[in-house]
């Protein structure tokens, strides 16, 4: 399909530009950009689950790309440094839960489609920055999809399930411009569901929910080869818990966040994820979602009305955290600006007649990292 092509030429940044102000050390920022809609956005839209990056940075361009389904049909969006967005129609249908990866001028896109009342795993892959892309493959059958890029290569976890209890999860390496062929990855019996996935070079990491104790905790596998073999599942939490989401930082770094019995728990691997040496409940909450770069974490989640936020160094020192107050809300997806200057948060402000639709807020979350903040203020 030939991608149609929309300009919706609103800026989200507004016109006063950029103000350098000083801040005494040690003290709070307070210029955060006001909560407003995602001017040019649908007024009703769906994003992917907390496992999967839905907005990703684009190096060349110092913009973002976004991806959501509006009107059974699948976008590819793209932001520029002004804040004008480009929005391609690249699939339609009955599509769910979008995810994006990006890693030099690649581009992945997968999402999850319902044909003839079962699903499939479908994605597309662009060579330059999503200008364009290639045809859509269809990898197997399933839901739940995460998809993460490192160097050249890509990965793809996905829950592939003829009924809950048989579910498996599997995944997929792209590599010299190919998908192998899916591989399971758990050993479980009960219900293994909702992967994320994490790479950096030949590692990868698969967590997900797993039932085989008798109530949902969360597992993990690493491959240190790029998914030729893998190490044996570990049972990270021990308690009723589910929906994680795993991201890479610094050498040797895991995050990985996930919820249980209503509370929000961030975890931290400093030896590649052998063992999870930091712990910290963050409070209440439902479906925590990783940003993560060499220097520093992010994570948000659904808290009620709220979409609530934290901010970690590598150390596992946390900077800043708090709530953005917007009614019922759903789907919180944020990424980090490529100087750790800023969280941008995402999430839908629910208006439609089901849980996930509605219209697209936004918020920029200053961080005080430097005596000297630059701010935009919309």
């Amino acid at each position: 399909m030939n991608p149609k092509t929309l300009i919706i030429g609103a800026s989200l940044l507004g016109s006063l530009g950029v103000l350098a102000v000083f801040v005494e050390p040690n003290a709070e920022p307070n210029l955060d950009s006001t909560v407003e809609d995602v001017a040019g956005s649908p007024e009703l839209l769906s994003l992917g689950f907390n496992n999967a990056e839905q907005i990703v940075t684009d190096e060349g361009s110092n913009g973002i790309h976004m991806a959501w389904v509006a009107d059974q049909q699948l976008f590819f969006v793209s932001r520029n440094e002004e804040g004008v967005l480009t929005a391609k129609s690249m699939a339609e249908g009955n599509i769910l839960l979008p995810a994006l990866a990006q890693s030099k001028n690649q581009v992945g896109l997968a999402w999850v489609e319902k044909i003839d009342g079962e699903n499939f795993v479908h994605v597309r892959i662009s060579q330059d920055s999503g200008e364009n892309f290639g045809e859509a493959k269809i990898l197997g059958s399933g839901s739940g999809v995460s998809l993460r890029a490192s160097g050249e290569q890509m990965s793809l976890a996905w829950h592939e399930n003829a009924s809950p209890l048989s579910s498996k999860i599997m995944l997929s390496v792209w590599a010299e411009k190919e998908w192998s062929e899916p591989i399971r990855v758990d050993a479980s019996t009960q219900a293994p569901l909702w992967p994320s996935v994490a790479m950096d070079g030949s590692e990868l990491y698969v967590t997900w929910r797993d039932n085989r104790n008798g109530y949902y905790s969360i597992w993990l596998r690493r491959s240190l080869d790029g998914g030729k073999t893998w190490e044996e599942e570990q049972n990270i939490s021990k308690a009723i818990s589910g929906d994680p989401d795993i991201c890479l930082g610094a050498e040797n770094t895991v995050w990985l966040a996930h919820h249980g019995k209503g509370n929000i728990t961030l975890r931290q691997s400093t030896d590649g994820g052998v063992h999870f040496n930091h712990e910290e409940s963050l409070g209440s909450g439902h479906f925590a979602h990783l940003s993560c770069n060499k220097e520093t974490a992010a994570i948000v989640w659904e808290d009620g009305e709220a979409v609530a936020w934290a901010f970690y160094k590598n150390e596992f020192k946390k900077i800043d955290a708090g709530q953005i107050h917007d009614g019922k809300t759903a789907a919180g997806t944020a990424y980090l600006s490529p100087k750790n200057d800023f969280l941008e948060i995402f999430w839908i402000k629910i208006t439609g007649s089901t849980p996930l639709l509605g219209n697209l807020r936004h918020q920029k979350i200053f961080f005080n990292t430097s005596q000297t903040l630059k701010k935009d203020l919309s």
